[in-house]
């Protein structure tokens, strides 16, 4: 079965996680659905409206300590 997968990464310069997106491609290979978003910690508007449209059944979140002051 097909999942629905949402990965995550939270950025405030928008840098490209290669990780991330090695995650996602290999799983898109796999055939399940995904979405990436990366942005600002305060797009938490965007992440409700990703989330109620999308309805994951799996979040993935990536993250770095540098990014959390």
């Amino acid at each position: 079965m097909p999942l629905r997968i949402l990965f995550l990464y939270p950025s405030d310069n928008l840098t490209f996680n290669a990780g991330v997106a090695s995650l996602a491609a290999l799983a898109r290979q796999e055939g399940h659905e995904v979405r990436l978003l990366q942005s600002h910690q305060e797009d938490f508007a965007l992440l409700d409206d990703l989330l109620e449209r999308f309805r994951p059944h799996l979040a993935a979140v990536s993250s770095v300590t540098l990014q959390f002051p």
